[in-house]
């Protein structure tokens, strides 16, 4: 659980700043600054790569991080310390996910997939039955016994060739889910789920917003699909209601 009042930031290179409650100045993990220069010492990946640290979540009481090309990162105590718990996951991690009702379940995206923990962000499975596409963009989880998932995913890195899939199991297996008369986009689509429903989830395709009510089954269009223009370019998708 996040500590009350304490901020968080995420930065590129690769750095996690922190604010104490009404505190004005941040400061950053010298700790967690080790770690990662270490681990680019030992990395094969290209010279002069600029790691980032790209999501934070708080499984537990714990402190869990991913740093793009490192993998993810998990802290007990608050950022003092840190243990790499990047094995049985791709390194190149995008995002972290909580579950909303079980804080032991992450979802990471990764340029390799989607992955989940099980155990709070130590151990992570793939989830890959079912998938035409092996860069895991976004993902809405709803929760449930099991839990509905929706996830848009692509072909490359860049986000291109994007389909929309569908998992009633808990990401065991998936199906590809058409809206309207499309499957497939020329960018990812993006996902987020309505905080608090078990029902409600939302899509971005092509321009184009869409909702389900029915935990990702049928789909409406938000936004006329033959109007032009369409909504503009977005990197991510957020719900408030």
């Amino acid at each position: 659980m996040r500590p009350e009042g304490v901020r968080y930031i995420g930065a590129a290179p690769a750095a996690l700043l922190r604010a104490e409650p009404g505190e004005e100045q941040w400061t950053a993990s010298q700790s967690l600054d080790s770690v990662v220069r270490y681990q680019r010492t030992r990395s094969r990946g290209p010279a002069g790569s600029r790691w980032e640290l790209s999501a934070i979540a708080f499984p537990g009481s714990a402190l869990l991080v991913a740093v793009g090309g490192a993998g993810t990162w998990l802290s007990n105590d608050e950022g003092r310390s840190w243990m790499p718990r990047s094995e049985g996951i791709d390194p190149d991690v995008t995002g972290l996910k909580e579950h909303p009702e079980r804080s032991d379940r992450v979802y990471a995206t990764t340029g390799g997939g989607l992955f989940r923990s099980e155990d709070g962000g130590f151990s992570w499975l793939q989830s890959i039955t079912g998938l035409d596409r092996s860069v895991a963009h976004s993902v809405a989880v709803l929760p449930g016994a099991p839990d509905a998932l929706v996830l848009g995913a692509s072909r490359r890195a860049g986000g291109s060739g994007g389909a929309l899939f569908r998992s009633v199991d808990g990401g065991v297996r998936w199906i590809r889910l058409i809206l309207g008369e499309e499957d497939e986009w020329p960018e990812a689509p993006l996902v987020a789920a309505l905080p608090g429903s078990r029902d409600t989830v939302f899509a971005l395709a092509a321009g184009v917003a869409w909702a389900s009510h029915d935990r990702g089954g049928d789909w409406r269009p938000l936004t006329d699909p033959s109007a032009r223009p369409t909504l503009p370019p977005a990197h991510c998708l957020a719900v408030a209601l």
